[in-house]
C-alpha cells in the first residue's frame, strides 16, 4: 500500500468496527471472582457532553513530505524552520562556521562523522563527509585553515587541515577519557578540552601536544575562556554548577551554583557577564564575571515558569558590541530564543526544525547557523525513509523587531496547534474527563501496561476493511491477528487508535517518556554512548520529576510492576510498599503470562482482603516480552514471545473486566517506543490499546495523540495539577469516552501460536553474532531481522519507514 493524501472529516471519528469475538479461553481467571458490579447511579454523572468535532490539525498524521517546508511531529506540534537547510547525518550536535561564511563543519553523534558544508551557493551543499568519531567540540582557527575536532570515545583530538578543497586529518592528539567540548586560546597556542567521563579540563600545549589537567564538576559539557585567557568557565552538565578554573595553575578556584543541567555558555557585554543555559530548568543564569555570582536568572517561559520542557542547551552572541543580542537554542521548543543582553529581556523566538542543539554566527553577524538533531522527524521519500536525520539550517539574522515578531508568531502557532484540537467544544462538563475543579470523574483507577518497541502497522496494519484505508497497511504487518488476537479484539471492541505516537526513538528514551512524560537533553545526547544510568543518574531525571513523584506529591497512591527507570535504588526503599518485589524487573527470561499471573495474584488479594495498596488509583506494569530476542539461537522465536505478550495483556484485561473494580477502571496498554518495526506513515506511530466501561465501542479514532496525552488525561481524571510543559501542551484524550457505560466483560484469547525455539542452525543466525537484545535495545537492525523471520525473502516496500539502520 502506498500512502495517499488524507481526506479528513469529523464524521470519520464515528466510523465503527463492531466485530465482536465469541467466548474464548479465560486465560486462568478465577471463576470465583465477584459478578459484574451494579452500574453507577446515573445521577452521579455529569450531563452528556460531546467535545465537538476535532480540527483538521488534530487529524493530521506525523511526518514530512519531501521538499515541503513544514512537518508534523509525533506530539502533534509543527515545525517550519526559517531560512535554508540541508539534511545531515543522524543527530548532529557540533557546529563551526568559517570566518568568511563559506563553510560549515558539522559533527554527528550517531554514526560518528564530520560533514563539510559549502555555503557559497544559493543553498547549502554537502562538500565532504569524513567517517571519523567526532563529538560536539569543534574549534576553528581564525585563518580558517585548521579545525580541531573532539574525538569522543577515541580519547583524542583530531587535527584537520581545512585550508584546501578537502579536509584532511593531519594528526591526532592523544588525551584521556571521552573528549567533548573544546575551545582555543585567543593566540591559538593552547587548546582546552573536556572529558566528562573523568570530570577534567585538559590544557594542551599545541607546540608539543603535552597537557595538564584540572578537576572540575560532574560531567562537564562546555568550556569558555575570558578574553585574556586567564580563566576558564566549565558548565557541569551532571550537576547544577559552573567551575571556575585558573588556567595558569590549572586549579579549580571556585564553583558557582546555577540551575539544573547547565550546558551551553557565552560571554556577553564585553565579557562582563557569562550566560549559562540550564537545560532542565528552562532558564538562563547570568553570572557577573568579576564577582563570580549569579545576578539574574531568566525564565525562558515566564508565563509557566514552574512547568519545564524547553531544554535550552546552546547560546551564541552577536559579534557586534552594540547589537546586545544573544541567541539560545531551545531543543524542545523547536526555536531560537532572542535575548537583549543589555536589559535581559526576551524579545522573541525564531522557528527551527526538530530539536536544535548548536548555534553559530557569521563574523559580521548577518547570518545565524544551527544544527537540529532530529531534523524533519521522518520523511516520505525513499532516500531518507529510515531513521531520523538531522538538519543544518542557516538564516538571515532578524533585521528588526517587526521581523522577529513574525518569527515569534510562527513559533507560537507551531507549538499551540494541539491546544486547538477541539475548537468547537463549548461544554461545561466532560465525562469521564472533567476540566472543572468542582467535578469528579467516574474513573478512579488507571492501569497502564508498557510493552516494548512495536509500530502500529507491525501489529495492527491488518486491521483493515475490504475497501482499505489510509491508516492501515497489512503489507507491513509482522505479528497480525493470529499472533496478537487480544490486541486485535481490544481494538475492534473499543477503539482503534490509528493516530497515536511514541515520543521516543529507542527504549532509553522511551522509558523516560513513559515514567515522566519527558526525556531531557542529557539523556537524548548521551544515549548513543550509553554513559548515564537512565532514570537513576539524577542528571537524567527532569526537574519536574517522574509520574510517580508527581502522584505521591499529590496524594495519589500507585503500584509498580517491573519498572526500573525512575524507579530503582532510592525508590526501592522510599516506596517499598508500592512495589511488587516478586515481579521481575524488566525480564524476558520469565513469560509475560507468568508475569500477568503474579499481578492477578495480588489483585485477587486486593479483592479478598480489601487491601487498597494492591489496587491503588494508578498501576504501572512493564510487560516487555514482545521486544523478543530476534533470531538468537536457543531463545523463543519472536512470534512465540509476541504471542506470550499478547496473551498476558489479555489475561489482565479479562480479570479486570470480571472484577469489582471494572466499573471505575481505565485500562491502557502502549509500547515505550516504536523501534524494531516498519510503518507506512511515521516510524513513531505505535499501538494504543484502551478498554473501560466508559470507552466507546467500535470507534476508529483519528485524533493525533502521544504519550503526554495519557498523563494529561490522567491528571484531569484524578483532579491534580499537570506534570510538566509537555503534559500541559498535550491534548487530553476526549473523543474516546462515553457517558453510557457498557460493563460487558472481556474474555482473553489464547493465541494459536506454538512455542518454538530458534534453532542453532538458523539461516540468518550468523548475521546476529554482534547483536544482544537481552536488555532494552542492544544493537540496531532488529526490524530487518524480524522482517526476514516473518516475511521471508519478500522485499521491504520502498515507502516503509523505520527508526533503526
Amino acid at each position: 500500500m502506498k500512502p495517499t493524501l488524507f481526506k479528513v472529516a469529523a464524521a470519520a471519528l464515528l466510523l465503527a468496527f463492531l466485530v465482536m469475538l465469541g467466548a474464548c479461553d479465560s486465560g486462568g481467571v478465577d471463576p470465583a471472582l465477584p459478578d459484574i458490579p451494579v452500574p453507577v447511579d446515573k445521577k452521579e454523572l455529569n450531563a452528556e457532553c460531546n467535545p465537538g468535532a476535532p480540527s483538521l490539525d488534530a487529524l493530521s498524521p506525523a511526518g514530512h513530505e519531501a521538499d515541503a517546508s513544514r512537518a508534523v511531529l509525533p506530539n502533534g506540534q509543527a515545525i517550519t524552520p526559517a531560512g535554508k537547510w540541508l539534511l545531515t547525518r543522524k543527530f548532529p550536535w557540533g557546529l563551526a562556521l568559517s570566518s568568511d561564511g563559506t563553510r560549515a563543519y558539522v559533527s554527528n553523534g550517531d554514526g560518528m562523522a564530520l560533514q563539510v558544508i559549502d555555503l557559497t551557493g544559493d543553498d547549502p551543499v554537502q562538500k565532504q563527509l569524513l567517517s571519523i568519531n567526532a563529538a560536539h567540540g569543534l574549534a576553528l582557527t581564525a585563518d580558517d585553515a585548521t579545525l580541531y575536532v573532539s574525538g569522543g570515545p577515541d580519547a583524542d583530538v583530531k587535527v584537520l587541515d581545512v585550508s584546501g578543497e578537502t579536509a584532511t586529518v593531519v594528526k591526532t592528539i592523544a588525551l584521556e577519557g571521552y573528549i567533548s567540548g573544546l575551545v582555543l586560546s585567543a593566540d591559538e597556542s593552547t587548546l582546552y578540552g573536556l572529558t566528562p567521563t573523568q570530570s577534567r579540563l585538559f590544557k594542551v600545549n599545541l607546540s608539543d601536544d603535552s597537557y595538564t589537567a584540572a578537576t572540575v564538576g560532574h560531567y562537564p559539557y562546555d568550556v569558555v575562556l575570558t578574553a585574556d585567557g586567564a580563566t576558564a568557565f566549565v558548565s557541569n552538565w551532571g550537576r547544577s554548577s559552573v567551575s571556575v578554573v585558573d588556567t595558569a595553575t590549572m586549579q579549580a578556584t571556585d564553583t558557582i551554583e546555577v540551575e539544573k543541567n547547565p550546558e551551553g555558555m557565552a560571554l556577553v557585554e564585553d565579557g562582563a557577564y557569562l550566560m549559562v543555559t540550564n537545560s532542565d530548568s528552562d532558564s538562563i543564569s547570568i553570572i557577573d564575571v568579576a564577582a563570580l555570582t549569579v545576578v539574574e536568572t531568566l525564565d525562558l517561559d515566564p508565563d509557566l515558569p514552574e512547568l519545564k520542557a524547553w531544554s535550552p542547551n546552546a547560546v551564541v552572541v552577536h559579534p557586534a558590541a552594540d547589537a546586545h543580542r544573544a541567541y539560545v537554542a531551545s531543543a524542545d521548543h523547536n526555536a531560537i530564543e532572542v535575548i537583549d543582553t543589555a536589559t535581559w529581556d526576551i524579545l522573541g523566538s525564531i522557528p527551527t526544525a526538530w530539536y536544535p542543539v548548536r548555534l553559530a554566527m557569521t563574523a559580521d553577524g548577518s547570518q545565524l547557523a544551527l544544527v537540529n538533531a532530529k531534523g524533519w522527524g521522518s520523511r516520505t521519500d525513499q532516500a531518507t525513509s529510515h531513521g531520523i536525520y538531522g538538519l543544518f539550517q542557516i538564516l538571515d539574522t532578524p533585521a528588526n523587531q517587526t521581523e522577529l515578531e513574525g518569527h515569534t508568531r510562527r513559533v507560537n502557532d507551531n507549538n499551540d496547534i494541539v491546544l486547538g484540537f477541539y475548537p468547537d467544544n463549548d461544554c461545561d462538563n466532560r465525562v469521564p474527563v472533567p476540566l472543572n475543579e468542582d467535578e469528579r470523574s467516574v474513573i478512579e483507577h488507571i492501569v497502564l501496561i508498557v510493552k516494548e518497541n512495536k509500530t502500529y502497522d507491525q501489529i495492527l496494519g491488518d486491521l483493515v476493511g475490504d475497501e482499505g484505508d489510509d491508516w492501515h497497511d497489512p503489507e507491513l504487518t509482522m505479528f497480525g491477528e493470529t499472533v496478537t488476537p487480544n490486541g486485535h479484539a481490544i481494538a475492534r471492541r473499543w477503539v482503534d487508535m490509528v493516530n497515536f505516537y511514541c515520543d521516543s526513538e529507542v527504549s532509553l528514551q522511551g522509558h523516560m517518556w513513559t515514567t515522566q512524560a519527558d526525556c531531557n537533553d542529557y539523556t537524548e545526547k548521551l544515549r548513543y554512548d550509553r554513559y548515564p544510568i537512565t532514570g537513576v543518574d539524577p542528571a537524567t531525571i527532569t526537574e519536574n520529576g517522574s509520574i510517580f513523584t508527581h502522584l505521591d506529591d499529590n496524594g495519589i497512591n500507585f503500584r509498580v510492576y517491573g519498572e526500573v527507570v525512575n524507579f530503582a535504588f532510592d525508590e526501592l526503599e522510599k516506596w517499598r510498599d508500592k512495589i511488587d518485589l516478586k515481579y521481575p524487573f524488566w525480564s524476558q527470561g520469565v513469560t509475560d503470562v507468568a508475569k500477568a499471573t503474579e499481578v492477578i495474584r495480588e489483585w485477587d488479594l486486593a479483592v479478598e482482603t480489601g487491601d487498597e495498596r494492591l489496587f491503588p488509583p494508578f498501576i504501572y506494569i512493564v510487560l516487555p516480552n514482545d521486544h523478543n530476542f530476534g533470531n538468537k539461537p536457543g531463545k523463543p522465536t519472536p512470534s512465540t514471545m509476541v504471542a506470550d505478550n499478547d496473551h498476558g495483556m489479555g489475561m489482565l484485561l479479562d480479570w479486570l473486566s470480571h472484577s469489582p473494580f471494572w466499573e471505575k477502571t481505565l485500562f491502557i496498554a502502549i509500547e515505550d517506543d516504536a523501534q524494531s518495526g516498519f510503518d507506512h506513515l511515521d516510524p513513531h506511530r505505535s499501538v494504543f490499546f484502551v478498554a473501560s466501561p466508559w470507552v466507546k465501542r467500535g470507534l476508529l479514532s483519528e485524533v493525533h495523540y502521544s504519550i503526554p496525552s495519557i498523563y494529561r488525561t490522567m491528571d484531569l481524571i484524578f483532579g491534580i495539577p499537570t506534570l510538566n510543559k509537555n503534559t500541559y501542551m498535550a491534548p487530553p484524550i476526549l473523543d474516546i469516552f462515553t457517558d453510557e457505560p457498557d460493563y460487558t466483560p472481556y474474555e482473553a484469547i489464547v493465541p494459536d501460536v506454538p512455542y518454538e525455539i530458534v534453532p542453532e542452525d538458523s539461516r540468518i543466525a550468523p548475521e546476529l553474532e554482534e547483536h544482544d537484545w537481552s536488555f532494552f535495545d542492544g544493537k540496531k537492525g532488529l526490524e530487518h531481522v524480524l522482517w526476514r523471520m516473518t516475511k521471508g525473502d519478500k522485499p521491504i516496500p520502498s515507502y516503509a519507514k523505520w527508526l533503526d539502520e
